[in-house]
């Protein structure tokens, strides 16, 4: 644990490294199949989904991570209504339909190709491409 002063940048730079050293595991490799297991302090899938964006740089091209979380019951009680209507797809599904995308709200449309990875559309699928 570590308590920082100084400028914010310099507060904020030595606590990242401090953090770095006791909460990052580097790994050699990628791996093509990655089980992560959302703790219950995640409550909907709108947070389960760190699971993806903090494993996600160990994912090989073309691999899957599944995220296990049978206690969730619900997609995001902030931004529910909005992925129910738009849901979620790989990020050029929404590029090739801005017109169709661009007033919904930019934080849904951010964080939504998180979970579903950033694979190319082929033949207008609606989904992430595999393999």
């Amino acid at each position: 644990m570590g308590v920082f002063a100084g400028t914010p940048e310099a507060a904020w730079d030595a606590a990242s490294e401090l953090s770095q050293q006791h909460h990052i595991v580097f790994k050699e490799r990628p791996y093509q199949t990655i089980l992560a297991c959302a703790p219950p302090m995640y409550d909907e899938v709108w947070t389960a989904g760190k699971c993806m964006y903090k494993l996600e740089p160990v994912l090989a091209d073309g691999g899957e991570l599944i995220i296990y979380a049978p206690h969730l019951r619900e997609f995001s009680v902030t931004h529910g209504r909005v992925i129910a209507e738009v849901g979620y797809h790989c990020r050029d599904y929404f590029l090739a339909q801005w017109d169709r995308f661009q007033t919904k709200p930019w934080g849904c449309s951010r964080i939504r190709p998180t979970y579903t990875g950033w694979a190319p559309m082929r033949e207008g699928s609606r989904s992430p491409a595999r393999g």
